[in-house]
């Protein structure tokens, strides 16, 4: 296959050009791909945890206990008097 540059490509009419095939080869950014896999990862990653701190907290906010251990913390607190809605 032989090398064109842009000059020699825009010289040719349609009776001149050649038969020969003329691949374009596109390569995708290797590490913005890495880069982006990596912070959607984290991203997921991050709301995972926040879900599962809102359940917790949310389990003991409801709860009728007085003395209060979750994840190595614990509290001395009212009772208050909150609907299951």
């Amino acid at each position: 296959m032989s090398n064109f540059s842009l000059d020699t490509l825009a010289n040719f009419t349609a009776e001149n050009i050649p038969n020969e095939k003329i691949v374009v080869v596109i390569q995708e950014s290797s590490l913005g791909s890495i880069l982006g896999n990596i912070s959607v990862f984290i991203s997921a990653f991050l709301l995972s945890c926040g879900g599962c701190l809102a359940i917790i907290l949310n389990y003991t906010r409801r709860s009728n206990c007085e003395r209060v251990k979750c994840l190595g913390s614990e509290c001395t607190r009212d009772n208050l008097e909150i609907s299951e809605d």
